[in-house]
């Protein structure tokens, strides 16, 4: 599955967020994948982190970064840049379920099956 959240990064430590996510942890990237990322991609506008992932299921992915001790340190880290974010509170704690953007387009989908999307 495909997943889009967006996280909205504080103006004045919009620098430090883009350094951090383009020079990661190693034990981050690890820990990404063995939470079940199959892909994540990160894209800014402005403030607004527009973050793209692909795992079997969002809620597993959350609950096993979120526990791990990379995950946790890592969202801790974040809590200072951030905003509003869907994957972790105000003290940088993972959430048990994020609400992400809604699909209403899907190129390949809606080419196979124009109501692909009206059915959600």
């Amino acid at each position: 599955m495909k997943y889009c959240m967006v996280n909205e990064i504080k103006p004045e430590r919009l620098a430090e967020y883009t350094d951090a996510h383009r020079n990661p942890w190693e034990e981050l990237l690890t820990c990404l994948k063995e939470a079940g990322t199959q892909q994540e991609f990160i894209f800014m506008l402005e403030n607004k982190a527009l973050v793209f992932i692909e795992c079997d299921d969002i809620d597993v992915y959350l609950e096993k970064f979120g526990r791990s001790e990379v995950g946790k340190r890592w969202l801790a880290k974040m809590a200072d840049f951030i905003a509003v974010s869907p994957f972790a509170n105000e003290s940088g704690e993972a959430v048990e379920h994020a609400e992400g953007l809604e699909l209403v387009f899907d190129l390949n989908a809606q080419l196979e099956d124009p109501r692909a999307l009206s059915r959600r």
